[in-house]
């Protein structure tokens, strides 16, 4: 079994099942509910830079053999998957969602996740998703209105990650 949350293959990101099975506990959100296990995946994942990176380097190091380099392959990953959070993010900005359903999804995900037999991978997209959501979850539990996706989402850390990854590699 892979630990990739994402997948990259040809350039392309695709979602692994286990981030699939948290877009379907949000899916009384509709479109929101991807996009939220893809933000949450990405922020999982984007974690997981700075020590794959190192890991290569030195797999590097100790394999040169005039193929493509392990780095190069962490590098294009890398950036595939800051894309799909960017393009989801911008997405986030376009849909108005239920605070009420978005509470209801928050709470069966967590749950989901401290039930026997959950996945390592499925526990670390849990709790990269629940740090883009409880924040404002809490903030107004009172509220009910519709708001758009992206102002329930916290992704400061997620940006200054990528800000820091795009001055490491110069991009």
């Amino acid at each position: 079994m892979s630990n990739e949350i994402i997948h990259v293959r040809n350039g392309q990101a695709t979602l692994s099942d286990e981030a699939m099975h948290v877009a379907t506990i949000f899916n009384p959100l509709g479109a929101a509910g991807p996009i939220i296990a893809a933000l949450g995946g990405c922020v999982a994942e984007i974690r997981r830079f700075r020590l794959q990176t190192q890991q290569y380097r030195l797999e590097e190091r100790r394999y040169r053999k005039g193929r493509e380099s392990a780095t190069d392959v962490v590098r294009t990953r890398q950036a595939v998957i800051i894309r799909l959070f960017e393009e989801r993010y911008r997405e986030s900005a376009t849909l108005k969602i239920s605070l009420v359903e978005l509470r209801r999804g928050f709470r069966k995900m967590v749950d989901t996740a401290g039930r026997p037999g959950t996945s390592a991978l499925h526990f670390e997209i849990v709790h990269g998703t629940v740090g883009l959501l409880a924040e404002q979850l809490y903030r107004s539990p009172a509220d009910t209105s519709l708001i758009l996706l992206s102002d329930s989402l916290q992704v400061s850390d997620a940006q200054a990650a990528i800000t820091a990854w795009r001055a490491l590699e110069g991009r």
